[in-house]
């Protein structure tokens, strides 16, 4: 099979098993492992979208390539989206056969399935074969608290944004989802980190700015709705937290502490006169604990998400740690149970979720059991009909297009006890 067939047959392959042993099976064929590398690799960026490709240019081509291969190697430099840069996509594009041309528009714009993804490629063909994109995400500070007792730790605001990574090459700018997406046409933010120092990747969030001083899930909601446009994104301010170089993010570990990173990034940003980038500033640096309990509070009576704490002498790691740990208050509700789901994969055959009813609209509940939990509810479906749950939640929110009222975030607390009550506010 060529390589087109062989991709074909993989995203025709239901199985997980059946994908792989095609995977194995094809192991010397390097054209099909190049291409996969060059589509998986979140860190290769070519520039050009699904609708970039068919935009018309009146640019002269440059470069004519004889293969795929040819401008997978071209993209891998000239990867800014520029017209010269599709023109010769293009030239390369109308010199191919119709079969031909689809598929190779699926690898230029890294848009190719085939039902696999990274973690399944590195499973055939080595770890190293397809470079993981993770960032530094957190855990939950009310169950590991005793982290930071005796022990300095920083604090600052708890965004509630998009999660976005920048790469400030010397020669590049490239912004990622926490997946390793790509996102595209931040161009205020790119014009403003030309101001800041190069070889870094950035850390931090996404959030739209607010001259309407929208509340928190307004805000969230304008924010998701501009970073999904195509397209150039405008309006978008990006809250900076943490800083590494490029080198130490692709190897997954920074051995700089969380404080030098912080100053560091202070530093970067001192004396700047920018309106698309900021920095997260220190809240506090040192070990009395009643401070994260103030600024949490400070942040609720604000209407604020809550606070982050970081562990001042800790390593930056690409993987979830309790180096840093997310604090918020949530508040809770007592709702009436209305159904039962099974859940899926190692759930199967117990409980997936409850629903409660939430004033007059039905809320899936997912988490916050223990194995315990589960299984009781589950085998106890009948006598638990229309029983009280207490649910914790972080805010409630509102559907923009309906108006139906739900709750972000709700977790099972416990099974209120006979005759309780409906009590939410």
């Amino acid at each position: 099979m060529n390589t087109i067939e062989l991709c074909a047959l993989l995203k025709s392959t239901s199985s997980k098993t059946g994908k792989e042993q095609i995977l194995k099976d094809n192991s010397s064929n390097d054209e099909l492992k190049s291409i996969l590398q060059f589509v998986f690799d979140s860190y290769t960026v070519t520039g050009i979208s699904t609708k970039k490709i068919s935009k018309p240019v009146s640019q002269s081509v440059t470069y004519k390539a004889d293969s795929i291969f040819d401008i997978m190697d071209y993209l891998k430099t000239h990867n800014t989206g520029t017209n010269e840069d599709i023109a010769n996509v293009q030239y390369f594009l109308n010199q191919q056969s119709q079969d031909k041309q689809e598929f190779y528009k699926s690898i230029i714009t890294k848009s190719l399935k085939i039902g696999c993804d990274a973690k399944t490629l590195n499973k055939v063909y080595g770890d190293a074969f397809i470079k993981n994109f993770s960032v530094m995400l957190a855990n939950k500070f009310w169950e590991h608290k005793n982290v930071v007792s005796n022990s300095p730790f920083i604090v600052t605001q708890k965004l509630d944004g998009m999660r976005c990574v920048v790469y400030n090459d010397v020669h590049n700018f490239q912004a990622f989802t926490r997946q390793g997406q790509v996102y595209e046409g931040l161009v205020d933010i790119q014009a403003e980190f030309k101001n800041l120092p190069t070889g870094f990747v950035y850390d931090g969030e996404l959030i739209a700015a607010n001259p309407e001083n929208l509340l928190s899930a307004d805000l969230y909601r304008k924010t998701v709705s501009i970073g999904r446009k195509n397209g150039e994104k405008h309006g978008l301010i990006y809250h900076v937290f943490d800083v590494l170089p490029i080198e130490d993010f692709q190897k997954g570990l920074s051995e700089y502490r969380c404080v030098e990173r912080k100053q560091f990034l202070h530093s970067s940003f001192r004396n700047r006169d920018l309106k698309w980038v900021e920095e997260v500033p220190v809240l506090y640096n040192g070990t009395d604990e009643q401070k994260i309990y103030s600024w949490l509070d400070y942040m609720t009576d604000r209407k604020l998400e809550g606070v982050m704490v970081n562990k001042a002498d800790a390593p930056y790691s690409c993987k979830r740690t309790s180096d840093i740990l997310k604090v918020k208050k949530m508040q809770s509700a007592d709702l009436k149970i209305v159904g039962f789901e099974e859940g899926e994969g190692k759930l199967k055959g117990t409980l997936g979720r409850i629903n409660v009813s939430y004033k007059g609209n039905t809320v899936g509940v997912g988490s916050g059991y223990s194995d315990t939990d589960r299984n009781y509810i589950w085998q106890h479906k009948d006598e638990l009909m229309g029983r009280i749950a207490e649910i914790q939640y972080f805010e409630k929110s509102e559907n923009a297009k309906t108006g139906e009222q739900s709750l972000r975030f709700p977790v099972f607390k416990t099974l209120r006890e006979k005759g309780k009550e409906e009590s939410y506010h």
